[in-house]
């Protein structure tokens, strides 16, 4: 589906959507749309929707779904609207921790490559000054010649 909104007069569309800036391009599932962030030229738009537009898996559209999808979004679709919140609460408590696990690992990698940099920085620096001291005895033993 394609449309076209006029956020001056559709505000209430565009609050729903998070449309704040024009163009904006939304694709996916209607009640999980996603914004298109690319570059909005011809070629670039169709080699995007060329890879990106395919039929995707919903409780609206289960023809893409696979079997295991069909099964959670079964089982999901039996449940109350506060079982769901619960759920997605917990999921979201998932994606945070992960985030703050990967935040974690990523200061120890900083950490380690600050050590590496300080130590290269170190060594260049002394490598620097034994080529420079070694440059300058080359010149004083020519002279001597």
């Amino acid at each position: 589906m394609i449309g076209r909104v006029n956020c001056d007069k559709e505000i209430a569309l565009c609050n729903r959507f998070d449309v704040t800036g024009t163009p904006t391009l939304l694709y996916g599932d209607p009640l999980n749309l996603k914004e298109y962030g690319g570059d909005k030229d011809y070629p670039s738009l169709n080699s995007w929707a060329k890879e990106v537009l395919i039929p995707i898996c919903s409780p609206n559209n289960l023809t893409p779904c696979n079997d295991i999808e069909k099964k959670w979004i079964e089982k999901w679709m039996k449940m109350s609207p506060t079982e769901i919140q619960n759920i997605i609460e917990g999921k979201l408590e998932e994606e945070e921790n992960a985030h703050q696990q990967f935040e974690m690992e990523m200061a120890k990698l900083q950490s380690r490559y600050d050590d590496f940099n300080n130590q290269y920085t170190l060594e260049k620096s002394k490598i620097s000054w034994d080529v420079k001291l070694l440059k300058d005895i080359r010149v004083i033993l020519r002279k001597r010649v």
